[in-house]
């Protein structure tokens, strides 16, 4: 592809030509002009701060704008290296079907799937189901009884009221719908699931970040976030996507304490992995009850056609979200909600979860191993996934295809701007076998330059 270089005046992107200056607006604006021809292929983008002060808006604002367009493959690039107008389905091109990896059955280590051979049966769970009653009757309960039972059998702290929702993300976009506004100001973990960073978008609110690091988000940014009077904390409890690092106990006092002076900022805590994660749970539910709200997701370790979420808060904010969830989504399915809770409570569902678990586990522990033997270091521990630091995202991506491996970039999972680039390469369906011949290819591609030069690993 050529690249070429962004226009000092960038036409099409002057504050008059564009109508909405929001980040969907600025998005929708350069689609247009991608659309229509305006901006072809290999097109550089003007940096950012150039753009926000030629747009008269804010450099996050921007940002946001150009994480929509990334995740419709329109764009790519980062930082240093610039942002460029890509082809269509450039950024979602497949990986080969068959990886130049002995032991590998997939190259799609992009998306954090669960391995099909390490879920439990459905068929038995299924079959239960027979026993609800009315079924062809509207339903109006937040949760049905027996998967609320099952959850608080694990679970018993998550809150007074729980909800069921359809996977984490239609949880959080419920719980966002009735805590905040348009505007709203709403503190965020960074590196974070892209996904997240849509809905975020999509409603309109303005994230500020808060790096996450081993024990959890940083409580001093935290605490200094809080000045600016945000609805919501947002994090991921244990395992986080992409890092693999968890709230520690000592970690989720010190927030505990920063947050309780603040009882309109809402603490919006999810625990993505949730029962594949050997770490334990420590939730601000038990220190901040009527503030906290917890999302736990079952889709990785129990199916991902079991897409379910479990929202469990005090009994103020369950008044809000209850609502909300009436009005859009009516109810969750109560036969998955049987299914799901059919398996949590059956001594063959959680035995194969918690194989699965372990066998997690060690192939996640074998790739660290391997990569550090090879100089690579992996954040975090006990995660789904290893997030790497390369030198040049886009270029890292680039060897991997040629590999028949592809991977996630990491611009998509981090707010704001940074410096650094990474990539996350998902762990679980790399037995531990393939670890030594897969860190091999990872190493090589953290060091990929785009300009071919041979460069030392990131630090």
């Amino acid at each position: 592809m050529i690249e070429r270089a962004a226009s000092a005046d960038a036409p099409g992107l002057r504050r008059s030509d564009i109508v909405d200056a929001s980040a969907r607006g600025i998005a929708s604006h350069v689609a247009g002009l991608i659309r229509t021809g305006e901006m072809t292929p290999g097109h550089r983008l003007p940096p950012i701060r150039q753009l926000a002060q030629r747009l008269n808006v804010s450099p996050a604002t921007v940002s946001a704008a150009w994480r929509l367009l990334k995740r419709r493959g329109l764009i790519a690039g980062r930082g240093k290296s610039g942002i460029r107008v890509i082809g269509q389905g450039e950024a979602f091109a497949p990986a080969a079907a068959a990886p130049a990896i002995a032991g590998l059955q997939t190259g799609n280590l992009r998306a954090v799937f669960p391995d099909p051979a390490f879920l439990p049966d459905l068929f038995e769970a299924l079959h239960a189901v027979r026993r609800l009653e009315q079924l062809e009757e509207y339903y109006h309960e937040p949760a049905l009884p027996a998967l609320a039972d099952a959850v608080r059998q694990v679970h018993p702290d998550i809150g007074q009221r729980l909800i069921a929702a359809s996977g984490s993300s239609d949880a959080l976009w419920s719980v966002l719908q009735a805590i905040s506004v348009p505007r709203d100001r709403v503190l965020v973990e960074t590196p974070t699931s892209p996904q997240y960073l849509e809905i975020f978008a999509e409603l309109g609110l303005e994230v500020i970040p808060i790096p996450y690091r081993h024990g959890g988000p940083d409580v001093q940014a935290v605490d200094q976030a809080l000045r600016l009077r945000p609805v919501a904390l947002f994090f991921q409890t244990r395992s986080q996507i992409p890092t693999g690092w968890s709230l520690g106990e000592e970690n989720a006092d010190a927030l505990a304490l920063a947050l309780a002076a603040h009882p309109e900022c809402t603490v919006i805590e999810c625990d993505e992995v949730n029962d594949l994660s050997p770490a334990p749970l420590h939730t601000l539910a038990t220190r901040l009850p009527q503030q906290t709200v917890h999302i736990g997701s079952y889709e990785k370790a129990w199916g991902p056609d079991l897409r379910l979420a479990v929202i469990g808060t005090g009994d103020a904010h369950a008044d809000q979200i209850e609502p909300v969830v009436r009005s859009t989504r009516q109810w969750t399915s109560r036969i998955l909600q049987q299914t799901l809770a059919e398996l949590m409570t059956t001594a063959n569902g959680r035995g194969v979860v918690d194989d699965a678990r372990d066998i997690y586990r060690k192939r996640h522990e074998a790739l660290v191993q391997a990569l550090a033997e090879r100089g690579v270091l992996a954040a975090g521990g006990t995660g789904l996934c290893v997030w790497l630091r390369v030198v040049d995202e886009d270029a890292a991506l680039r060897r991997l295809a040629a590999a028949g491996i592809a991977a996630l970039g990491g611009h998509g999972s981090v707010v704001g701007e940074t410096d650094s680039a990474h990539i996350r390469v998902a762990s679980l369906r790399v037995p531990v076998e393939a670890a030594p011949a897969l860190a091999d290819v990872l190493a090589e591609a953290t060091r990929a330059d785009p300009h071919g030069v041979r460069r030392q690993r990131p630090g």
